[in-house]
């Protein structure tokens, strides 16, 4: 018998509550009195990519401050200092001393250096006053009793995490996409692969025929293979990339040499160590060295390399993208062209519509871009990219849960 109420009662797998998914997550929150500094270090030191503010006084939480929040602050000190685009090194050399400056972790300031403007030295400041800054993924609650369909739905609108809320309106849980993701690929028949997550493994094995011709289905039986994309050059500045990550809401974006192969991927995660003391010079620098000295980092603290960049093809079926992601713990999956792979369809959206439309534009060394078109696509190239949201969506297509169970819950007075 399983040891969750009601799963023996479950006639399918969408009916799964959110208080099953998240009954061993241990929540890692921080106090509302916090500065920015310190919530950056609970997520680095965590590796997460949010932390809940609990308000001691009033018992209640007042946010969310996520990596989404950081990035948009690091571009308002850019544009606060007409920073977009930068076009000399004093104007990158000046958000490097703001954070040396502001930071009692700094290593060395420079006694020459100028003390930089309110706008700029945000590490001192309050998290509250940065949290939910970038709208990007908004402080969202939900009830235990949330139905796995329901959650579904709202993960489709491009929320890419929930608080489940327990009794005393305390958090039970954080319940995010990927999480979501690995439940599936390890209750769900058609996986074959065990995951080493939090999940508990006496979770019911479930079988749908409609899910599984779903997952069987292609990528580009799916319309999700093909997609308009950004990517970087390895000497493309790190502020060229910041603004297009927070412009477009990306959570990363990849690496390209020359020849358009895929070295590695820049994202949100590496990112945040620039608070720290000795990556901060990093913000005057390349996409490449920022990702190379984050890797290291990383080695060094896990003792083994990390994962590599991941990809799949146009012709590969949903669960094995799936797959991938949840093994890597990944959000975004990059689509490269083979040989055997179709041509976008004539039936895509707009920007498809002719050959010589953009598939990728690609942020050069000089902060401009260029773009490739569909008739430069070759074997190996990039020409897509598959997110954990896209995914939602489509198998949320199955479930047929009204919007109206969908409740927001953010107001958490």
């Amino acid at each position: 018998m399983s040891q969750f109420i009601g799963l023996e009662s479950c006639k399918s797998w969408h009916k799964i509550q959110a208080s099953n998914l998240v009954n061993k997550q241990i929540v890692i929150q921080i106090d509302a009195t916090s500065t920015t500094e310190e919530a950056c270090l609970k997520l680095i030191q965590h590796n997460i990519s949010s932390i809940p503010l609990y308000d001691q006084k009033s018992h209640s939480y007042l946010g969310l401050f996520d990596l989404n929040d950081l990035i948009k602050h690091i571009t308002l000190c850019l544009e606060n200092n007409h920073f977009l685009p930068p076009s000399s090194h004093n104007s990158n050399s000046l958000l490097s001393q703001s954070l040396s400056h502001n930071n009692p972790l700094s290593d060395s300031p420079s006694s020459s250096a100028q003390p930089p403007n309110n706008d700029s030295s945000f590490l001192n400041k309050s998290v509250v006053k940065l949290s939910d800054i970038s709208t990007v993924d908004p402080f969202y609650a939900i009830l235990p009793e949330t139905t796995l369909a329901q959650i579904l739905d709202i993960f489709s609108s491009k929320i890419h995490r929930v608080a489940v809320m327990g009794d005393s309106s305390k958090i039970t849980g954080i319940l995010s996409q990927s999480t979501l993701i690995k439940y599936l690929v390890s209750s769900l028949s058609d996986f074959k692969i065990k995951l080493d997550t939090s999940i508990d493994s006496n979770f019911p094995i479930h079988s749908d025929p409609e899910l599984s011709k779903l997952l069987n289905t292609s990528l580009l039986d799916l319309n999700l293979a093909y997609k308009t994309t950004w990517a970087a050059y390895p000497d493309t500045p790190i502020t060229s990339a910041l603004t297009t990550l927070e412009k477009h809401s990306f959570s990363s974006i990849p690496i390209l040499d020359p020849s358009g192969s895929i070295i590695t991927s820049l994202s949100l995660s590496d990112i945040k160590y620039l608070v720290l003391p000795k990556f901060r010079h990093l913000i005057n620098r390349s996409c490449l060295e920022l990702v190379q000295s984050v890797r290291y980092q990383q080695g060094i603290q896990a003792g083994k390399d990390s994962a590599p960049v991941i990809s799949a093809h146009p012709e590969d079926p949903l669960k094995v993208v799936i797959s991938k992601l949840a093994a890597t713990s990944t959000h975004r999956i990059w689509i490269l062209f083979s040989n055997n792979s179709k041509l976008p369809p004539k039936n895509l959206p707009s920007d498809f519509s002719s050959l010589n439309a953009p598939i990728v534009n690609i942020l050069n060394a000089n902060n401009s871009h260029k773009r490739l078109s569909r008739s430069s696509i070759v074997d190996g190239s990039l020409c897509g990219v598959v997110s954990l949201t896209d995914i939602i969506a489509t198998i949320s297509k199955l479930t047929n849960s009204p919007k109206k169970f969908s409740i927001d819950y953010s107001s958490m007075d």
